[in-house]
């Protein structure tokens, strides 16, 4: 029979190799080639950070972004019950005379009053299950 300080020092050798190999890598021992490799790397995402900083700063301009996200969008018509409006008023009228939702239902509904509303479909089989309830 093993006892226990036993098996854990076998468990504990077991995995001294892991831990060595582990040690080993993060230290910077590991093999040429793979510190190659990783200055390789290093070197090019430096590079295409350098390359891409200017554009990104000239053309995406993070403070102008901010600023528009922080201007009021939108304000209620007359109270905060009411709608809402775009401050700059409606960017796109498809329908003329619909601006909001609730006009935009009843105009469909009438343009397309002939056709079946939204989620009806042909009645295949009615068929009655008796549930575990009764």
């Amino acid at each position: 029979m093993i006892d226990r300080g036993s098996r854990f020092e076998q468990t504990n050798k077991d995995h001294s190799d892991s831990k060595e190999t582990i040690d080993r890598f993060f230290k910077g021992t590991s093999p040429l080639w793979i510190q190659l490799i990783i200055l390789l790397l290093r070197a090019w995402f430096f590079i295409y950070d350098c390359l891409n900083y200017i554009p990104y700063e000239l053309f995406n301009s993070p403070t102008a972004k901010l600023k528009r996200s922080e201007r009021i969008k939108a304000r209620p018509i007359k109270g905060p019950d009411n709608p809402w409006i775009n401050v700059d008023g409606p960017l796109t009228e498809d329908f003329p005379g619909v601006d909001t939702v609730d006009k935009l239902f009843t105009y469909v509904a009438k343009l397309y009053d002939d056709k079946p509303a939204l989620g009806t479909r042909e009645l295949l089989e009615v068929y009655e299950e008796k549930q575990t309830n009764g």
